[in-house]
């Protein structure tokens, strides 16, 4: 038999592993998932992750998606875009936020937030189709939003 060499001993069982990875990995692939943009107006923005307890400070800009919680202090603000034509949310000082569900793509999405406690202002850059959801849960109300710009005490 003929040797492979010291590159092709490493080299044949990676392929072999991927070989068997990657069909596993395929439906991790095809999630919806969707991310949003969380931008700092003022200082005093943390987010807490999903699966973590500790709370992080955003200074300027993060990534958040579903299951993340972001609150603000006293002084801080910030803005979650969702979607590239506006839509929106400003989250005011002494807020906290939690994306609950956040899925689907552009043209068609669910999207379930809570607002905690606070301030919230959202924002519809267009008309939500009726294929898509997007609602939010308060500790006395919830509500689901086709189209218009709100502000929630």
């Amino acid at each position: 038999m003929k040797s492979v060499g010291r590159f092709g001993n490493v080299i044949i069982p990676i392929i072999i592993l991927l070989t068997l990875i990657f069909p596993l990995a395929a439906p991790v692939m095809a999630q919806t998932e969707l991310a949003a943009v969380l931008e700092v107006f003022e200082a005093g923005v943390e987010v807490k992750r999903i699966g973590t307890a500790n709370w992080v400070p955003v200074k300027a800009e993060s990534v958040v998606g579903a299951g993340d919680y972001i609150r603000t202090d006293a002084t801080g603000k910030a803005r979650i875009t969702f979607f590239s034509d506006g839509t929106s949310v400003d989250i005011e000082p002494s807020t906290e936020y939690f994306i609950a569900e956040f899925s689907g793509d552009e043209d068609s999405f669910t999207l379930t937030v809570e607002v905690l406690f606070g301030i919230t202002r959202q924002q519809f850059g267009r008309i939500i189709d009726p294929e898509s959801s997007y609602k939010v849960i308060t500790p006395g109300a919830a509500m689901v939003v086709r189209c218009t710009d709100f502000d929630l005490r």
